[in-house]
């Protein structure tokens, strides 16, 4: 639940399967994990083709 907290969800949960505690090590591990890096760009391929409906003059 802390992780749809962050990403700015509002989660309701019954008081019968609330468990504070596990909220609180999902919290705790949450902010302890290394943002992992984000993935390496894609160059662009160049093509040599025309788009389609194009004609050269």
């Amino acid at each position: 639940m802390p992780w749809l907290h962050k990403a700015g969800y509002m989660v309701h949960i019954t008081d019968d399967v609330w468990d504070s505690a596990a909220y609180s090590d999902a919290a705790t591990a949450m902010r302890n994990q290394n943002v992992p890096a984000p993935p390496p760009a894609v160059a662009a391929a160049r093509t040599t083709e025309r788009p389609p409906g194009t004609r050269r003059r």
